[in-house]
């Protein structure tokens, strides 16, 4: 089959507010005209799907599932599949903002006020740049295709090696920076999650009309070009606040677990753990046994084989009060000895706190939790 080419017009200059809502085949058309690169097959979402993402070959194909969907949540990836197999090396060439409604408390006026600084920082970052904008159902959606002759692949950049998945960072950069702070901040946006609603397609939080996604403005059919401070310069300045913020984050996380005194106290023990094994936790115990009990009590505290297993058993029957042990007690009883075992050949240390927080954060949660 031959490839589909993208053949909606240009609308430069026009003022394209639609008052009675789009076939979803003229929306389809509309926002691949955005994209860059082979159309198809791209992955496409909707409520029928259950929001999961599912990949077409092609435009009638992706008809069809909107077709089928009533309409409902009708989104389509911004980004080739390619973009999201695993290497993340790719530039950003598609930025998406997102102005929730509920973001300003329900104040359409504030919306309005946010979306016209938002267009005002892009006109200034982007040398004119002029965005498409559609109401979501909830907000303002914007997108801005930008020039792939200038948008590096971050990853590549030896200033930007050290971050992890300056790309993707760079989309959460622009963002927030376009809007002044003011898109969304649970729109944790990357190549695989940045999915565009169709114009012509319904928002299913929503009823009425307010439902409808529109087209407020038109992309201007020019693919934009930021500044170079914007996008290097100030960039990296951002990841590096970015980064001392994350640890300021998580020395306040961390210190509100410790305890006040020494983590040491004279008998060599250590405060947090100790007090772990005074909590009963509903997950991760397994985890918690492995990395963390089993060497203390071997490693650090010395104590028998005999003791540590009694100690940890004791523990593990509180947290099967709290929930029970999966998949069954059998299996834990021998995880516990395996670890009690590769604890005395190996002479492990437990994880240390500094590094429970920053590697193991789900476990780190699940003790913070129970023991506040």
């Amino acid at each position: 089959m031959l490839e589909e080419k993208n053949i909606f017009p240009p609308t430069r200059g026009v003022n394209f507010l639609p008052q009675q809502p789009q076939p979803i085949e003229q929306g389809l058309d509309f926002m691949l005209w955005h994209f860059q690169g082979p159309l198809w097959p791209r992955n496409v979402s909707t409520a029928a799907t259950r929001n999961a993402q599912k990949l077409v070959d092609y435009r009638d194909r992706a008809i069809l599932y909107f077709q089928g969907a009533l309409r409902q949540d009708c989104k389509i990836a911004c980004y080739h599949p390619i973009a999201f197999s695993g290497s993340n090396t790719l530039a950003p060439t598609h930025l998406f903002i997102d102005l929730d409604l509920d973001s300003f408390a329900g104040d359409k006026a504030k919306l309005e006020l946010a979306l016209a600084k938002t267009l005002r920082n892009i006109a200034r970052q982007c040398h004119g740049a002029v965005p498409t904008v559609l109401w979501s159902g909830g907000g303002y959606h914007v997108h801005l295709p930008l020039d792939p002759a200038i948008m590096p692949v971050y990853e590549e950049l030896a200033e930007f090696k050290r971050y992890k998945d300056p790309s993707i960072q760079f989309m959460r950069y622009a963002e927030q920076m376009l809007s002044g702070g003011k898109a969304d901040r649970n729109h944790r946006i990357s190549f695989a999650s940045c999915m565009a609603r169709l114009p012509g397609s319904r928002n299913s939080k929503y009823e009425g009309d307010i439902a409808e996604v529109k087209i407020i403005q038109p992309w201007n059919g020019i693919r934009a070009r930021p500044a170079q401070q914007f996008m290097l310069t100030d960039f990296l300045i951002w990841l590096v606040q970015a980064d001392l913020d994350a640890r300021e984050r998580l020395r306040k996380q961390a210190q509100k677990f410790k305890s006040p005194l020494s983590l040491f106290d004279e008998s060599g023990s250590i405060a947090w753990i100790d007090r772990l094994l005074q909590t009963p936790i509903p997950d991760c115990r397994k985890t918690a046994v492995g990395l963390i009990l089993a060497p203390y009590l071997i490693g650090i505290k010395q104590l028998s084989y005999e003791q540590a297993f009694h100690i940890i058993m004791e523990w593990a029957a509180r947290c099967d009060e709290l929930s029970s042990l999966r998949p069954k007690q059998k299996e834990f009883v021998s995880r516990v000895h395996a670890s009690l075992k590769r604890a005395h050949n190996k002479q492990s240390r437990p994880l240390k706190w500094t590094t429970l927080v920053e590697n193991y954060s789900q476990i780190y949660e699940i003790i913070n939790k129970q023991a506040a």
